[in-house]
């Protein structure tokens, strides 16, 4: 199969690429018009907001070795350090550009941190999909195994970006990004994701009003189901390899769940005793694998999120079992 493999260009080219992807192509939408900030800060740019902000770390090549691997995890790990202290009040993204394809290590170690990877197909297929073909060839030799320009007609087949919308979730299935989903009262804003580092259960973390959970899968479709109950429910732990249990206030008795960013929201059923506290006990189950693989059109992981009316308790371990859920509990609440 034909690949643009040699990379011809540097990393001020790599900057211009994303920086017309990022403002013609890649969720406009959701970040309104974006701007560079730190675009003279060596293999790093960043484009902000009134509300968001997402860090690039730019590769002109994959880790080729130990030392290289080891060096873009710690500045991956610094880049999101940096972005929660430059950022506090702003949904902050890291993201890493590489002009090639990532090893499947160093994509684990990313995904774990829930740090997107733009690829050399990725970058093909937009720039192609953009009639942007010529920012293409500053970046890449024409093949190292075809004939010029095949690598074009090589990448995944995939609907153009202007096809169809983002699908909502079914009743059994959720779109994800970055890993995040979340549950909101009709008051809600996005919670941050710092909220996370606040919860000893490392899954699920609250503020009034929202609830953000995490998944094994960055980015794709995960299996997901929720219930709604008077009283509380058994927990299915025979059925999934984690659970954990938190408190979650719905300020006016409603909720919804609702995507990354707020690309979509699905309304739940009304909560039985209105605005008050509830308990939130999420279950999931496929999330080592999920995360390994990154990205999936069809359900790795699955969850399940039982809501009922309670006061409020301690958070609670039920079970624990997958490697992202100790992660979690105690890696990412410490490190950054």
């Amino acid at each position: 199969m034909g690949r643009y493999c040699a990379f011809l260009g540097t990393r001020d080219d790599l900057a211009t690429v994303m920086t017309w992807l990022v403002l013609h192509k890649s969720w406009t939408e959701i970040y309104g018009t974006l701007r560079v900030v730190d675009a003279h800060r060596s293999g790093c740019i960043a484009f902000e907001s009134g509300k968001a902000a997402r860090l690039m770390l730019l590769e002109p090549r994959p880790p080729q070795n130990d030392e290289e691997h080891d060096d873009l995890c710690a500045r991956m790990r610094s880049a999101w350090a940096q972005a929660w202290q430059r950022w506090p009040d702003r949904w902050a993204s890291v993201e890493v550009v590489v002009a090639g394809i990532m090893p499947q290590r160093t994509n684990a170690v990313l995904a774990a941190h829930r740090t997107a990877v733009y690829d050399r197909t990725w970058i093909v297929y937009n720039l192609t999909a953009g009639g942007m073909e010529s920012m293409i060839r500053p970046l890449f030799a024409d093949a190292d195994d075809a004939t010029p320009g095949s690598a074009f007609d090589a990448t995944p087949p995939r609907q153009r970006a202007e096809g169809t919308a983002e699908p909502e979730p079914t009743g059994n299935t959720a779109q994800v990004h970055y890993g995040q989903l979340y549950l909101l009262d009709g008051a809600a804003e996005l919670p941050a994701f710092e909220v996370l580092q606040t919860a000893s259960v490392g899954l699920v973390g609250v503020e009034p009003g929202a609830a953000l959970m995490v998944t094994g899968l960055h980015s794709g479709t995960v299996g997901f189901m929720v219930s709604v109950a008077v009283n509380a429910p058994q927990p299915e732990l025979d059925a999934y390899e984690d659970v954990v249990e938190i408190s979650f206030e719905s300020r006016d008795g409603t909720a919804s769940l609702v995507g990354w960013a707020g690309e979509y929201s699905r309304d739940l059923p009304s909560l039985p005793a209105g605005p008050g506290t509830y308990r939130l006990r999420y279950h999931a189950r496929g999330m080592d694998a999920a995360a390994a693989a990154g990205h999936s059109d069809v359900p790795i992981d699955e969850y399940l999120v039982q809501i009922w009316p309670a006061p409020p308790s301690a958070e609670v371990t039920l079970k624990r079992t997958s490697q992202q859920c100790g992660y979690w509990q105690d890696g990412a609440r410490h490190d950054g």
